[in-house]
């Protein structure tokens, strides 16, 4: 296996690779602490085509595993590693079923009691801390809007629990379904149809990882509604700290007045937008979420929401309880039509990925680093023949594309190691400098942060279009401000 760190951070921690083997008798060094978290077996496929230099014959194509295995690396920075294994008379160690409703590592304790889920960290407890709420989406496209006579509810969490533990990761496993309205008129109807929406939610825990992992499968089967995560803080504060780009803000739920139509023909509501990072915080305590893709939120009493999906079946509609009169879109003008848009019901597979993150006070640049470090992908291509699409080294490397004179590389190598107390917002090949690095950091906090080092170094201040800039001795990024440094190698 050829592993990477796309992070010029240095790793210590556990990192997913993916790869193909005959069976699960195969063997690492016991250094990598490696534990299967799924596996999917591939049955032998008899009779198939192969081409060759006789032309076309006929064989039988053995069966084999596609196993995704969770491996404990270390890495100086950003670079690569080869990782070995070979066959053996025993088999990976998988995730084992408990009897049990806890898990825990090192920073977090998650018990499920109830159709609840309580959770731990920094001596705080969190009672309830998710919760899924839904409601009629009677919007279109453009934006959310509430049906009339529609509420939110709060949907129970009462399914089967599982729970899985292994070397280095623990998972809990809550698998049910809801009872939903299956159309919006279903939802202020005496009675309603209902049709039943399966979900999956799984929370991880990895030895040393300070993130609460949840991964949220939900089959889609209703139309339009919208679906949020709730996360119940328990933090008395009347505002929500939210990552967007280039730093963070502070948002509060503003007044919204009765007669809002006097002045506005949108009612102006208090829905904001996030990127990677939302959550609350008082003197003693906070609650964050990391996001993979979702990016609205609200603020709630002593909790936020975060939007999953708002599905519906239409491009612009009049009349909404948000917004009186025309479409959003001018479907309603002379020379325009109303558009479905079936698609964006979304019904089928949903998933959604997040992440929670306790702190006993506000670090901005911690948080963000934090979530950069979460989000980062595991990358991984194995040397193989089993299946000729799946994670392939040879369709990334090939032999005819390098010399003999090139030098021979090492099983293990590291291209550049840093470690600012700032985003690394890019880092890629100077455009106007042969054997150039840029390298661009952002300061998500609203104090200087020093980052003269990397002057001595060898990095020098550049602007964006890579032209060097007049600096003194020492290099301050300023609050919520971005520099651009160039390192030729």
């Amino acid at each position: 296996m050829l592993v990477f760190n796309a992070d010029a951070r240095p790793f210590d921690g556990y990192k997913t690779i993916q790869f193909l083997a005959p069976s699960k008798n195969v063997a690492f060094d016991d250094q990598y602490h490696a534990t299967v978290v799924r596996s999917e077996y591939v049955p032998k496929r008899d009779n198939i085509m192969q081409q060759t230099a006789k032309g076309f014959e006929f064989k039988d194509e053995p069966g084999y595993y596609k196993l995704v295995v969770q491996v404990r690396v270390k890495f100086d920075g950003l670079g690569y590693q080869v990782i070995d294994f070979k066959d053996s008379h025993e088999a990976l160690p998988e995730l084992k079923s408990e009897n049990q409703n806890t898990i825990q590592n090192e920073i977090w304790k998650v018990t499920y009691q109830d159709g609840s889920f309580e959770a731990s960290s920094n001596g705080k407890t969190y009672t309830n801390i998710i919760a899924i709420v839904d409601s009629g989406n009677d919007g279109d496209t453009y934006d959310y809007s509430p049906l009339r006579d529609d509420k939110e509810i709060t949907l129970p969490l009462d399914g089967t629990v599982s729970v899985a533990i292994a070397d280095g990761i623990q998972q809990m496993k809550l698998s049910g379904q809801w009872e939903l309205p299956a159309q919006l008129a279903d939802r202020i109807s005496k009675k309603p149809n209902l049709k039943r929406v399966p979900y999956n939610l799984t929370l991880t825990l990895t030895s040393g990882d300070a993130v609460l992992a949840g991964h949220l499968n939900i089959d889609n089967q209703v139309m339009d509604h919208r679906l949020r995560l709730k996360i119940n803080t328990g933090i008395q504060s009347d505002h929500a700290v939210a990552q967007i780009q280039g730093g963070f803000q502070k948002t509060s739920n503003l007044p919204i007045e009765d007669n809002w139509q006097d002045e506005f023909v949108e009612k102006p509501v208090n829905l904001y937008n996030f990127d990677k990072v939302v959550g609350m915080q008082d003197s003693s305590q906070g609650l964050f979420m990391i996001a993979k893709g979702m990016k609205e939120y609200e603020l709630g009493n002593q909790s936020f929401y975060v939007t999953l999906m708002a599905t519906t079946g239409q491009l612009g509609k009049p009349n909404l309880l948000w917004r009186p009169g025309r479409a959003s879109g001018d479907t309603t003008s002379i020379g325009h039509q109303m558009t479905p848009t079936p698609l964006a019901e979304e019904l089928g597979a949903n998933t959604f990925e997040f992440g929670l993150v306790a702190r006993t006070q506000l670090d901005e640049n911690d948080l963000a680093k934090t979530a950069e470090k979460w989000l980062a992908p595991d990358i991984s291509y194995q040397l193989q023949t089993l299946n000729l699409f799946v994670n392939r080294l040879d369709n990334k490397i090939w032999d005819i594309e390098f010399g003999v004179s090139l030098p021979v590389i090492s099983n293990q190598e590291t291209v550049l190691s840093l470690n600012p107390d700032v985003i690394i917002s890019a880092l890629y090949p100077a455009y106007t400098v042969n054997n150039g690095l840029v390298l661009r950091l952002a300061n998500e906090s609203g104090k200087p942060v020093d980052v003269t080092p990397l002057l001595d170094a060898g990095f020098i201040l550049v602007n964006a279009l890579e032209e060097v800039q007049p600096i003194a001795d020492q290099l301050v990024i300023e609050p919520y401000d971005m520099v651009t440094l160039l390192k030729k190698n």
